[in-house]
């Protein structure tokens, strides 16, 4: 069977912003200084390689300081009911970052029409 492989554009750039954002979790609770550092390798390997960053990691960082933001310990949360908004506080810089909270909204990446080609990266080395 031949089976052909399909280059992803970029798979070592997400491998690494991967393993960076799992190591900055791990060191947030023991040293934020380096959380922060290995934030702010991330989002430069972001915009080197001109990659998109999901939305569930850009919502867990401070567009101010790039430090991790844990509800409770670095950040305030507020919900406002009429705009149906999220309001977020970085602790540490004063950065406030408003999210959607609506349920019937969906993300751009999350609608069906955004697909293009499905690639099973199990198979593809």
């Amino acid at each position: 069977m031949n089976k052909k492989l399909i280059n992803i554009a970029g798979k070592e750039s997400f491998q690494r912003m991967n393993y960076l954002y799992q190591a900055s979790e791990l060191m947030h609770k023991l040293n934020a200084n380096i959380s922060t550092h290995y934030n702010d390798i991330l989002l430069s390997i972001a915009k080197k390689s001109v990659l998109r960053i999901d939305t569930t990691i850009k919502n867990t960082l401070c567009k101010g300081c790039h430090s991790l933001l844990e509800p409770g310990n670095t950040t305030r949360l507020r919900f406002k009911k009429k705009n149906k908004f999220m309001r977020i506080k970085c602790l540490n810089c004063g950065t406030i970052k408003r999210i959607l909270c609506n349920k019937n909204y969906k993300i751009w990446n999350d609608r069906p029409e955004s697909i293009l080609t499905i690639i099973d990266l199990k198979n593809n080395t």
